[in-house]
Order: C-alpha cells, then structure tokens, then sequence
C-alpha cells in the first residue's frame, strides 16, 4: 500500500514541478533546456512559448488536484476502507494522473494545430 501511496505523490510533485517549470521557467527563444519540444512546438519562439505555457497550465492543474485527491484519501477515507479497496482507489488515483498528464500533451498539440496551423 505504502509503495503505491508514495508513487502517487511522487508523481502528483513531479507533474506540479514539471507544470511551474514548464510554465515559469521554460525560455521560448531556445530549445536547449527545459521546455515543450514537438515538431509542432519547434517551429517559432512563439510557438515554443505557447506551448510552454499551456501545457505548464495543465499539468500544474493535474498535479494540484493529485495532491488534492491523495490528501482527502489520506485524511477522510484511508481509516474507513479495506486494504485492497484502498488499493484499487490508488491505482485509479494513479492511472487517471497518467491518463491526464498525456491528455495534457494532445491537447496541446491540437491547441498549437489550431493556433498556428502549418506555420509552426
């Protein structure tokens, strides 16, 4: 139970750090660093920058609501159900962050598609 608890906020930190970084830090000017880096991100610093952003965007979202999902677990629920509930409520915790964290990448390939069409 421990070890999938653990992956669970490792990776609700790792998308909210990913997400700040994206969206803080990442220079669209360049494409050394940290940064989105697609071929349809690649074309212009704006486009880089965009993308940087609204990916940032989602990915702060979805590593704020992990969190979010694994404290009220931890707070309200851990106490009142079984094990292997518990467990299965991690693993859906787990895979919908998965799932979230790719959403966020195609969302923003069709954010950058629509944006700025052929000449990214």
């Amino acid at each position: 139970m421990e070890i999938i608890l653990t992956v669970n906020i490792v990776l609700a930190a790792v998308l909210l750090l990913g997400g700040c970084m994206l969206r803080f830090v990442a220079k669209p000017d360049t494409e050394d660093g940290v940064g989105y880096k697609t071929a349809a991100a690649s074309g212009s610093g704006e486009a880089r920058g965009f993308a940087n952003r609204f990916c940032g965007r989602l990915w702060i979202a979805v590593g704020v609501g992990a969190l979010a999902a694994e404290l009220c677990v931890l707070c309200f629920l851990e106490d009142q159900l079984s094990v292997m509930t518990s467990l299965k409520v991690q693993a859906v915790i787990l895979v919908l962050q998965i799932v979230a964290a790719v959403a966020a990448v195609i969302s923003t390939e069709q954010a950058l598609k629509k944006r700025f069409g052929g000449k990214s």
